[in-house]
């Protein structure tokens, strides 16, 4: 199993635990068991600047944040060895709990697979949803654990097919992990009757907790989206303060409606005014239906697609020379303008920022459905707009603890899955359209599927794992921006410290930060940013600096918090 860093730090601010105590000396008595797996404590003395990510090692108090961030987790041990070595052993049941080992609070622990014997409780009601099971079982004092198929052939976004609770288990099924999801108690005093010699340690359960294969194609419908749809709608006539103290400020995301009413693209931006809009020679990026980006499509080839129906996906640079009549279609909504602490960065002459991949951050999007992306975190810890003038989107947005896209990416090994190229549409069909169903760490989050109508716009602050898909027999054309927003002050500030450019920051600083604002960038790792100009940030960690011989960085995880205030 492979920890990254980013892993080992994914969580920065949790209660302290309660218990440091250690064997001193001699193997522990959970060190061979199936539900335990074994960790390095690396040496707190060590000089050593090129530790080898792959050993897997992390200290105890990481090894507990990890585990209290992880669904499989059910509690850490720590033990000297005779040879005065520590380990750290990671456990997905607890039949009791000792003075050496740290008891995760979450009530359940996830294990994909299927209960095969056991003492059936009783059925859970229809429609019945996870939180609602959890809730059940947890309250019951005969409920150890339950289970349930993780996919729908009803198509209910919401619930599983049914949910079975068990008062005893003698055996779970590891085998059928695609299909089943069982949920054991966390509870010590139910673990008496739970067999733990049947339970196991799934490695690929820490960094891959709802990883899958994608060999499903049955994409959910527009009323089956919109059931489920309870993403908040406003207006787009709130204002600029009262957005990003009520949105942008509590990372809220929100649905913004008639942002587009008066934009020149209402009329432009149909497929019989585009056929003929730009330079037949003028190159684009163009998806044609095969999965593959072709870079150097011509917009001759792309009108003669949208003029046959033939499949086609445009996701481009709004700014691009041949492109930029597009801006001239669209504004910013009212509500983000001047939100954007990257703005006067973007038009920097001396040294861009961002550089050339991502432009000036806008995109323009064309398709006649069947499109997509997997999922995704924005970039440069950026918030988002999408609006859309014509088509429908489905978003899944998922919550706060799914830190990494590749926890929920298609699991693509030959001797377990059969599709090895899976396409946008797989990932939906066997994975996003689960997301509501999936368990997480946090028993209060939720994930969310969402209905893009036309004519809105989405708000998706940074730190929300997403992905979305352009449903089928629709031209949908949109505009999206990524912009640097102040609700993410910490990560922003740090973007622009690692610029390579000290002009960037300076700016910011001393002409858009308020004195509140000035002592948050303070008070981050961040400061002085000098000390930062050769440095990168990389999800939870700075890393530099990059002039390094044999380019030996130090990594740091600079711990910037959700909330800003």
């Amino acid at each position: 199993m492979k920890l990254s860093i980013l892993t080992i730090y994914l969580v920065s601010l949790l209660q302290p635990v309660q218990s440091n105590f250690l064997s001193l000396g001699g193997g522990h008595p959970w060190e061979e068991k199936p539900w335990t797996i074994q960790l390095s404590d690396p040496d707190p003395d060590s000089d050593s600047e090129d530790e080898d990510e792959d050993d897997m090692s992390m200290s105890y108090a990481d090894a507990k944040v990890l585990c209290d961030d992880q669904i499989h987790c059910a509690g850490v041990s720590k033990y000297y060895t005779d040879d005065e070595e520590t380990e750290i052993l990671f456990h997905s049941f607890l039949p009791k709990l000792p003075a050496t080992t740290y008891h995760s609070k979450k009530s359940f622990t996830l294990h994909r697979g299927a209960i095969r014997q056991g003492d059936l409780l009783q059925i859970g009601t229809r429609n019945m949803t996870v939180d609602e099971a959890q809730k059940f079982c947890a309250e019951n004092i005969d409920c150890v654990a339950f289970f349930y198929p993780i996919y729908s052939y009803k198509m209910n976004l919401h619930a599983p097919d049914s949910i079975t609770f068990y008062s005893s288990v003698q055996e779970v099924d590891y085998e059928l992990s695609d299909i089943w999801y069982t949920m054991l108690s966390n509870d010590l005093e139910k673990a008496k009757h739970i067999n733990e010699d049947t339970l196991q340690f799934v490695q690929d359960m820490v960094s891959f907790p709802y990883s899958s294969c994608c060999d499903r194609t049955e994409i959910p419908k527009l009323s089956d989206i919109k059931q489920v749809d309870t993403l908040e709608r406003i207006s787009c006539n709130i204002t600029r303060e009262d957005f990003i103290t009520n949105y942008e400020m509590t990372r809220k995301p929100v649905m913004l409606v008639g942002c587009n009413e008066n934009w020149k693209a209402q009329q432009k931006w149909t497929i019989d005014e585009l056929v003929t809009r730009f330079d037949n020679s003028s190159e684009w990026t163009v998806d044609f239906g095969n999965g593959d980006e072709q870079e150097e499509a011509t917009w001759q080839e792309i009108s003669e697609a949208m003029i046959t129906k033939k499949h086609f996906y445009i996701f481009n640079q709004a700014d691009l020379p041949h492109q930029k009549v597009i801006e001239e279609d669209y504004d910013v909504p009212s509500p983000m303008k001047g939100n954007n602490l990257y703005e006067r960065s973007l038009k920097s002459k001396h040294r861009p920022f961002p550089d050339k991949e991502y432009g000036s951050l806008r995109w323009w999007e064309v398709s006649n459905g069947n499109s997509g992306t997997s999922p995704f975190m924005d970039v440069l810890s950026t918030d988002s707009w999408t609006t859309v003038i014509s088509g429908y989107k489905w978003w899944v947005l998922y919550p706060d603890s799914v830190k990494d896209e590749e926890q929920v990416e298609c699991n693509v090994i030959p001797a377990t899955c059969s599709n090895r190229n899976p396409t946008h549409a797989n990932h939906h069909a066997s994975i996003a359209i689960n997301a509501a169903r999936m368990p997480f760490s946090d028993e209060d989050e939720k994930a969310m599927h969402i209905l893009q109508r036309p004519g809105e716009t989405i708000y998706i602050p940074y730190g929300h794992v997403h992905s979305y898909y352009n449903l089928q027999d629709t031209n949908m054309i949109g505009v999206t921006q990524n912009y640097g927003s102040v609700g993410n002050l910490c990560r922003t500030w740090g973007e622009l410290v690692t610029s390579g450019d000290s002009q960037h920051w300076k700016y910011v600083y001393y002409n858009i930060l308020n004195k509140r604002q000035r002592e948050i960038v303070r008070s981050t790792i961040f400061w002085p940013p000098e000390a930062f100009i050769d440095w990168v940030v990389e999800d939870d960690i700075v890393q530099g600096p990059l002039s390094a011989p044999d380019h030996i960085y130090d990594e740091i995880p600079h711990h910037c918090p959700k909330y800003n205030y």
